[in-house]
């Protein structure tokens, strides 16, 4: 769903008529984009690492590239102990949750959900498109960053031993 830029500015109003509520989600939020940073590092590490050992093209630098890269330069013995495509998987999924919630603007919040709305960069109008996310879905995000940090460096912790 797309809305025009004008249609944010009615929330300013509920933001100070409801500071519990609206702390309660930026705390997830905010928890979000900063455990991602964690995930983030440890998949440049294992880039790094697995570059290390076959460096015969240029790292890549956008996280597709990398998950290619990850994906194609494990050894097979650690794809399979650390189930790579799964925890590739996940961390898009949840990356995309990450990127909303720190790129995006908060439209609307209740108990329930929030939405934010994030400009469509690859479109020629200035669109915004609004995610409706509720509260069991950003917690579950949270809860994947920290599991996937956990795994992300437990791979990295291999890699190194190997290198």
């Amino acid at each position: 769903m797309t809305i025009m830029v004008q249609e944010s500015i009615s929330l300013s109003a509920s933001m100070e008529n409801d500071q519990e509520l609206l702390i309660s989600w930026f705390c997830v939020i905010g928890m979000i984009v900063v455990s991602w940073s964690s995930v983030e590092r440890s998949i440049d590490q294992c880039v790094h690492l697995l570059h290390k050992q076959n460096p015969l093209k240029c790292k890549p630098m956008r996280l597709a590239g990398k998950f290619d890269f990850i994906s194609n330069k494990l050894p097979d013995q650690l794809a399979k102990q650390y189930k790579i495509e799964s925890i590739i998987k996940l961390t898009k999924n949840t990356v995309q949750i990450r990127d909303v919630c720190a790129h995006g603007v908060l439209e609307f919040y209740d108990k329930n959900e929030i939405k934010i709305g994030k400009v469509v960069g690859k479109d020629k109008e200035h669109k915004i498109e609004i995610f409706i996310i509720d509260r069991e879905r950003l917690n579950k995000s949270a809860e994947n960053l920290i599991a996937l940090s956990k795994k992300w460096n437990e791979i990295v912790s291999t890699l190194s031993q190997k290198n």
